[in-house]
């Protein structure tokens, strides 16, 4: 196979691959939206009962209890957050996750990145792209 055949039948699969994506978004959002039409149904009806699960023949429909964490909103929160880790030590509130865009501004400033705990790696990969 030429390079030009190369690059044709990668391109091949990618469209492929974008049309069934596409395809399957659209099966996805409203199968999703009918789902939450279902589960508010439900909820209702637990919400007048009490009830709190229904088994049938077809399976069994639960209420459960989702729990979130985030930081509040406006400054004063954050602000609220460094303040009790700073106090108390206790950095736990934060997660690990390396911020690449900073990292990359400190490497072009000239930080040495693997002095302060931080792997910049690169390597090399392939394009393809349309003809033009």
């Amino acid at each position: 196979m030429n390079i030009a055949e190369l690059v044709q039948e990668y391109r091949d699969i990618r469209a492929h691959m974008d049309a069934a994506r596409k395809t399957y978004q659209q099966i996805e959002k409203e199968s999703k939206e009918k789902m939450f039409e279902l589960e508010t149904q439900m909820l209702n009806i637990c919400n007048e009962t009490g009830v709190d699960s229904f088994k049938t023949p077809h399976g069994t429909a639960y209420r459960t209890i989702k729990t979130y964490a985030r930081l509040g909103a406006g400054p004063e929160a954050r602000e609220a957050r460094e303040k009790y880790a700073l106090e108390t030590g206790d950095f736990g509130l934060f997660t690990s996750h390396v911020n690449k865009t900073h990292s990359k501004e400190l490497l072009d400033d000239g930080v040495n990145l693997a002095e302060i705990g931080i792997d910049w790696i690169e390597e090399y990969t392939i394009g393809f792209r349309k003809p033009t």
